[in-house]
């Protein structure tokens, strides 16, 4: 729920909140697109970050946003639910358990980053896009 006051009306909250400032908006959704087409991470990775992130943050407009096209993916609503479980790590590919683990390691502030973590990304992922 947001904390300001946002127009009333139909649609999303934040959808509702970008008519404030249309062009803040339009850079927002300029900007999530470029990072949608653009990743070097799968969709499933991504939002197995993204999700772990809004459920740590308590963003309940974040939490409940879902990527277009979820089946194709492979994604249902346990996919969104289990990432806050360590003991569900087990049904994510590698890279997805990390991207959730980088996720949790990013909230938690740069001193939660060791030289064995990057160690493990380094050989899960790589900086090129060739591999995608």
């Amino acid at each position: 729920m947001a904390r300001i006051d946002i127009p009333d009306g139909d649609g999303e909250e934040r959808q509702r909140m970008w008519q404030l400032r249309p062009q803040l908006g339009e850079a927002i959704e300029r900007y999530n697109w470029i990072v949608q087409e653009t990743t070097i991470l799968s969709v499933r990775e991504h939002e197995a970050a993204r999700i772990r992130i809004a459920h740590l943050g308590g963003c309940l407009s974040c939490s409940g946003a879902r990527s277009t096209n979820m089946e194709e993916f492979g994604i249902d609503e346990s996919f969104y639910e289990d990432v806050d479980d360590p003991a569900r790590r087990g049904r994510y590919s590698n890279r997805e358990a990390l991207a959730i683990e980088f996720a949790e390691r990013f909230f938690a502030g740069k001193g939660a980053f060791d030289d064995l973590f990057w160690h493990q990304m380094r050989l899960a992922f790589s900086s090129r896009r060739s591999w995608t």
